[in-house]
C-alpha cells in the first residue's frame, strides 16, 4: 500500500487479475499508513482502477474503547514499541471511506461483521480494537 502507483502498474498483478470482473481490495495493515492524505490517495487509486460493483475492505485499528485515563500511557507505550503507527477515530475512518457504498453492517467493530461465530470478543465487540467495514465502489 505504500507504494500503491507501482503496485497497480506491476506487470504481474496486470496480467493476472482480470480487470474487467468486479474484485475485491482488502486493506487489512492500514495501521501502517499514517499519512492520511496519502491513504486517501490509496482509496482513489483504487477507486480509479477496479472494476464497476468491485468492493473494498478496511481494518482499521483504534483506540475509541480505551478508558480515557489509560490513552497517555497507551499512546507512550505506542511511540517506544511501534512508533508511526496510525490508530484512527471512528470518525476519521469514515472520512476514508467517504463516497463508497458502506455495506451492511456498515463500519463497526469487526466482531460484529459475524456475530453469531465464536469468537474472542463476541461478547464485547469493542475489545476487538478495530473497526471494519466492506465498501461497493460506484
Amino acid at each position: 500500500m505504500r507504494e500503491i502507483d507501482d503496485l497497480l502498474d506491476d506487470r504481474v498483478l496486470q496480467t493476472f487479475l482480470d480487470w474487467d470482473r468486479p474484485m475485491a481490495v482488502l486493506l487489512l495493515s492500514t495501521h501502517s499508513l499514517n499519512d492520511d492524505e496519502y491513504f486517501h490517495y490509496v482509496i482513489k487509486r483504487i477507486r480509479q482502477v477496479v472494476p464497476e460493483r468491485s468492493y473494498l475492505s478496511v481494518m482499521q485499528t483504534t483506540f475509541d474503547a480505551v478508558p480515557a485515563e489509560l490513552l497517555p500511557a497507551i499512546h507512550d507505550l505506542l511511540a517506544m514499541t511501534l512508533p508511526g503507527q496510525a490508530i484512527r477515530t471512528r470518525e476519521e475512518v469514515e472520512a476514508l471511506l467517504e463516497g463508497l457504498v458502506l455495506v451492511e453492517p456498515g463500519l463497526v467493530w469487526v466482531p460484529e461483521w459475524q456475530p453469531d461465530h465464536d469468537t474472542a470478543c463476541a461478547d464485547q465487540p469493542s475489545a476487538s480494537g478495530n473497526y471494519g467495514a466492506v465498501a461497493r465502489v460506484p
